[in-house]
């Protein structure tokens, strides 16, 4: 602070509001790049929703599909039986076939 010394009010000052409004600046720069990267984030994060949404619903679809083919039998043995009808339709074999011969074996 010796620096200031023999100086004006009116020189200080100058000094002082430069060095000020540099801050100010900062601050603003910051507070910009903060809200960039939360609209970023929210961004994402309705992104990430809406897939989730879209891969249930896709589930709930192969489900609903699935359950369509299923009958409850009765048994002799049991009060109820459920068993798989096999009129499932070729679309449903050929997507299940090739499921089955993509995936790996666990070894």
């Amino acid at each position: 602070m010796k620096y200031l010394t023999g100086m004006t009010y009116d020189d200080i000052r100058l000094i002082f509001e430069k060095k000020f409004n540099s801050n100010v600046a900062f601050l603003q720069k910051t507070k910009e790049k903060m809200d960039e990267e939360d609209s970023r984030a929210l961004k994402r994060l309705s992104e990430s929703q809406e897939e989730m949404a879209d891969k249930k619903k896709k589930l709930d679809e192969e489900v609903a599909e699935l359950m369509r083919h299923l009958q409850i039998e009765p048994n002799d043995d049991d009060d109820v039986y459920t068993g798989l009808h096999l009129f499932l339709g070729s679309t449903l074999l050929l997507t299940m076939r090739s499921t089955l011969r993509t995936t790996n074996p666990i070894t």
